[in-house]
């Protein structure tokens, strides 16, 4: 998939979404939402849209390889 197509809007089933927004100064960012809508992290400020979307492809196609550090004490 072309990270600059644009997706359909989620169902109301969908437990999971990403949410592109664009802020007060013309930035973009996206945040990663759970089922009720409360929000489980958010990206930094990206200069396009396009660059949102690579962003969330990449997240996509690596989060199932993604090593675990834990660094609490």
């Amino acid at each position: 998939m072309r990270a600059s197509k644009e997706q359909p809007a989620p169902s109301r089933t969908t437990a999971f979404r990403f949410e592109i927004y664009k802020d007060r100064s013309g930035s973009f960012h996206f945040r990663f939402l759970a089922a009720g809508g409360e929000v489980v992290f958010s990206s930094e400020a990206f200069q396009s849209k396009t660059e949102a979307l690579k962003a969330i492809e990449s997240i996509r196609a690596n989060a199932d390889r993604a090593a675990i550090s834990d660094v609490a004490a």
